[in-house]
């Protein structure tokens, strides 16, 4: 049986769960705001549209992410996390405005 250690991850272990955190964070922020839009789509393009919105967001929390949880010198707060977040989401936007 394996078990979970927490001292066993390493700082890019801890890297990569952060930035999946955050962009799963950003993703729901986003669908939440497209809501009525994708009803007028069929089934195939709005599972097209989450995908592409997905790894728009997935790319856009690498690169916005990486340097501010590498450089962070302790755990970030709640309110950092919710600033960091907001930043990705108007990234984000300023793409979808584009599409």
């Amino acid at each position: 049986v394996d078990t979970f250690d927490p001292q066993a991850l390493d700082p890019a272990a801890i890297l990569l769960c952060m930035r999946a955190f955050v962009s799963e964070l950003v993703f729901q922020a986003v669908m939440a705001e497209e809501g009525a839009a994708k009803n007028s789509v069929t089934p195939l393009q709005a599972v097209q549209r989450e995908n592409d919105i997905r790894a728009l967001v997935r790319d856009t929390t690498d690169r916005e992410a990486t340097p501010i949880l590498q450089n962070a010198i302790s755990p970030l707060s709640p309110q950092q996390v919710e600033g960091l977040v907001g930043a990705i989401l108007t990234e984000v936007g300023k793409e979808l405005a584009s599409w």
